[in-house]
């Protein structure tokens, strides 16, 4: 992802999300997500030296310092996104984490392709849904010049086959069908008063209640709900969450910008299926790949590279 397509994303990581995924995780990844980079730091030496690339909010990089922890290692973990990463809203949400946080080098602000580190500085090379958002020839030497002779690279990368496009794309067809992200984006960008707002919710309102989808989709249900309370709330009531609720609308643009991000990479992979081969550069060779899972359900495809000594 390039440092001008990452305003979006800031915005998502401001809201103190630790994880893209934040309908199916609470706190960080866990069960078959965990249990796959776990599977990897445990082969890791005791003093690794460990990059997280396209790091977010630090998902992966958290799951190191916290494997380093708890096993009585010192990993050292440097984690970089061309996002700003916003670990104070982070930590409002996830206070337990502060330790872990303070064990982690947070370089953002910086795309990968602009990133420089030295030679042969890291013994891991780690990506969870970054990097195949990047430009893969202008990024995959300088992987292999950073890894260790030895070092090992593990991306897991979108699932091409995953259902989430289609039922994001549903919702946000529903939405651009009346309109929405200019019409919103004009209201929130004039700080919009309760009556300005009116005028587009109520026929906004009257278009989500006759789909299904304002029953059960976790974007466009609570979007149903907010045209409610605009229609319905006293002033003082407006005026009291104001702030918040342009706030969430807000969120809503940002989200459909993430996915047409994801509907641009899905695009791109789905053309070029051996896309991670490109990083097969420099000494590094593929070392295994593999699907997965999360609750039964395609989670990513995991590709394994390792350095030659």
């Amino acid at each position: 992802m390039s440092e001008a397509n990452s305003e979006h994303w800031t915005g998502y990581w401001a809201q103190g999300m630790m994880t893209s995924l934040p309908t199916d995780f609470e706190g960080n990844y866990d069960s078959e997500i965990k249990r796959f980079w776990y599977e990897h730091f445990e082969k890791l030496s005791v003093n690794a030296q460990i990059l997280d690339v396209c790091t977010g909010n630090g998902a992966i990089a958290l799951l190191a310092a916290e494997y380093s922890t708890e096993n009585n290692k010192s990993f050292s973990v440097t984690a970089t996104d061309a996002a700003q990463v916003n670990m104070e809203t982070l930590l409002k949400r996830f206070p337990e984490k502060q330790e872990l946080v303070q064990k982690i080098n947070f370089k953002d602000q910086v795309a990968l392709e602009e990133f420089s580190a030295n030679k042969e500085s890291f013994d891991f090379i780690s990506s969870q849904y970054g990097i195949e958002y990047c430009d893969w020839s202008k990024v995959s030497n300088k992987l292999a010049s950073w890894l260790k002779p030895s070092g090992s690279m593990v991306f897991l990368s979108h699932a091409t086959d995953t259902r989430i496009l289609e039922l994001s794309q549903n919702d946000y067809d529903l939405l651009e069908s009346v309109n929405f992200s200019k019409r919103i984006k004009e209201l929130v960008d004039k700080n919009a008063e309760q009556k300005e707002l009116q005028g587009y919710i109520m026929m906004l309102g009257q278009v989500l209640s006759r789909s299904k989808l304002s029953q059960v989709s976790p974007t466009i249900k609570p979007l149903f709900d907010s045209c409610n309370f605009v229609m319905t709330a006293s002033d003082e009531e407006f005026v009291k969450n104001k702030t918040q609720l342009l706030s969430y609308f807000n969120s809503i643009l940002w989200g459909r910008a993430r996915f047409m991000d994801l509907l641009a990479v899905h695009n791109k992979l789905s053309k070029d299926p051996k896309w991670f081969q490109a990083f097969a550069v420099g000494g590094v060779k593929l070392k295994d790949e593999r699907r997965v899972s999360f609750q039964d359900k395609p989670a990513g495809d995991g590709y394994i590279f390792q350095k030659s000594a």
